[in-house]
């Protein structure tokens, strides 16, 4: 997946909506809790949007979210959750949701 295939699909998981009938601009977001308008975050280089779309996971989502992380790094323990970029994140996000696409050769 690009990065802005994987900022859209976090965004929508989220519960971000993309509003293309905006005549200003087309690629405007609102949020279902923010009531305003604002771009799409870069989930794929920002620990701090990583951040705010991991307080979306439950309980036993962030188990699984945790095993994902730790699978895609290079050493295991509990240091995995500490040191993973934000691009980890955000395809351990996706795959903990569902939402991961396999890039197809």
């Amino acid at each position: 997946m690009t990065d802005e295939q994987i900022n859209r699909a976090i965004a929508e998981a989220c519960g971000w909506k993309n509003l293309h009938r905006h005549p200003m601009n087309q690629n405007v977001w609102v949020g279902e809790n923010a009531g305003r308008f604002a771009g799409v975050l870069d989930y794929c280089n920002d620990l701090n949007a990583m951040h705010e779309a991991e307080k979306v996971l439950t309980g036993s989502q962030f188990k699984l979210y945790s095993h994902w992380v730790e699978n895609l790094m290079p050493h295991s323990g509990i240091r995995f959750l500490l040191c993973a970029t934000a691009s980890q994140r955000a395809e351990a996000f996706l795959r903990t949701v569902g939402k991961w696409e396999e890039v197809q050769p």
